[in-house]
């Protein structure tokens, strides 16, 4: 499993890890679900 993410919602910005068996499972299942109101956005997450 791996780590990520950078999480957005609508203007705001946030940074979370979601653990999945599969990356782009867990990009796939989340991007774009509503979350207490808002639609949020994942992405995998990128080195500095």
């Amino acid at each position: 499993s791996r780590g990520f993410g950078f999480v957005t919602f609508g203007d705001e910005k946030g940074f979370g890890f979601v653990t999945f068996g599969d990356e782009k499972d867990a990009i796939e299942g989340m991007n774009g679900q509503d979350l207490d109101g808002r639609n949020i956005t994942v992405n995998e997450a990128q080195s500095r």
